[in-house]
């Protein structure tokens, strides 16, 4: 049985589970695209791009935010944080990996640190940007949550192209 989507958790039944059907996913897949819109989400918030279209007059536009130099934490370095990573890196930023699993040798990502160590909780308040691209698991659910965001640099930006159980939205 395929899902032509990323995710699978609705299917995982126990019935389904014990069975001999094998499940597949389209999850390699959809990384590009959906590493491409993650890019474009960043984008259009440091040039100003939203306001712009909302016809707000140039002169009262913030000045847009260079990507150079700054930091940013991706939190899940599976195919589509690493993809984030590597098309991230191209814009000079300083990039932070954060893994649940071990995490290969990559020359685009600078850090990296294993989700269960806690360590990367350090970086997470010098990052300019914090991407989240982590698989919903137990350990993830609400993950994103008042305790974090206020570990946050005060001016960070914080993209979700995650499951959405993985923020806290009261606390966001």
């Amino acid at each position: 049985m395929h899902c032509g989507g990323a995710g699978v958790e609705e299917y995982l039944i126990p019935s389904l589970v014990k069975s001999k059907i094998i499940l597949t996913n389209g999850r390699i897949l959809q990384g590009p695209e959906v590493s491409d819109h993650a890019i474009a989400l960043l984008l259009s918030i440091t040039r100003n791009i939203a306001p712009y279209l909302k016809g707000i007059e140039k002169t009262k536009l913030s000045r847009p935010i260079e990507l150079k130099d700054k930091q940013c934490l991706i939190f899940g370095l599976g195919g589509i944080g690493t993809l984030i990573a590597e098309k991230l890196k191209a814009f000079g930023m300083y990039i932070v990996g954060v893994s649940l699993e071990i995490i290969p040798n990559f020359s685009f990502i600078d850090e990296k640190y294993l989700f269960h160590d806690g360590e990367f909780k350090k970086k997470i308040n010098s990052s300019d940007v914090v991407i989240c691209a982590a698989p919903l698991t137990n350990y993830t659910t609400k993950f994103f949550n008042k305790k974090i965001f206020n570990l946050m640099k005060k001016n960070s930006i914080f993209i979700n192209i995650s499951r959405g159980k993985l923020v806290d939205t009261n606390d966001l």
